[in-house]
């Protein structure tokens, strides 16, 4: 595992991260682009559906 981030370096410790997220397949929770949410939507069941 990459050591924690300690402002030095970051896209060393950036590329570092991706790779082992990628080991672990978890990198497309990173990479996937965020749910659009439609305007003056706020019922919770409806953003929960966005997903």
């Amino acid at each position: 595992m990459p050591d924690k981030f300690d402002g030095k370096g970051f896209k060393t410790w950036q590329k570092k991260m991706l790779f082992f997220l990628t080991t672990l397949k978890l990198d497309k929770f990173i990479l996937e682009d965020k749910p659009i949410v439609p305007y003056g939507i706020d019922d919770v069941h409806t953003l929960a559906s966005v997903d």
